[in-house]
């Protein structure tokens, strides 16, 4: 689901579990082990997922004008462009954890899961901050 309906928003949605796997699951809720590479036989890896976006985008706006989804030829832009999305995302959830929090912290939230969600914005501001500063550094690289 993408809230600006951008595909590369709903590519990124989707493979973010693949990206939060790694961190403490004690801290974020959504850090489930099992995308973790290796842990779920049969699963594809986030390049494979990526791969299959990026040839069947190309595919279907060959030959077209639209500028609505452009597709990068490197595959190193492709990943940068990929890396931009992904730390987006992972900001857009801090950001409705912090809405989850407020709610809280106004006796509004009705789940019993809320204080787990709304601590989690913090370490997931900070991961989110973390791949901003990774793809920075990536991409400057590129350009010397």
């Amino acid at each position: 689901m993408s809230t600006i309906g951008h595909p590369l928003s709903d590519l990124a949605n989707m493979m973010t579990p693949f990206y939060t796997a790694r961190l403490d699951g004690g801290k974020v809720r959504n850090a489930h082990k099992g995308f973790l590479p290796g842990a779920t036989p049969g699963l594809p890896t986030p390049a494979e997922i990526a791969e299959l976006y990026f040839e069947t985008v190309a595919a279907q706006t060959a030959g077209s004008s639209s500028r609505a989804v452009r597709v990068s030829e490197s595959a190193a832009e492709r990943e940068r462009e990929l890396q931009w999305a992904q730390a987006f995302n992972i900001f857009r959830q801090a950001a409705i954890c912090q809405g989850i929090a407020a709610r809280q912290a106004s006796r509004q939230a009705s789940s019993e899961l809320a204080a787990g969600y709304a601590n989690a914005r913090a370490p997931l501001a900070e991961f989110a901050w973390e791949l901003v500063q990774d793809v920075a550094r990536q991409s400057e690289k590129a350009r010397l």
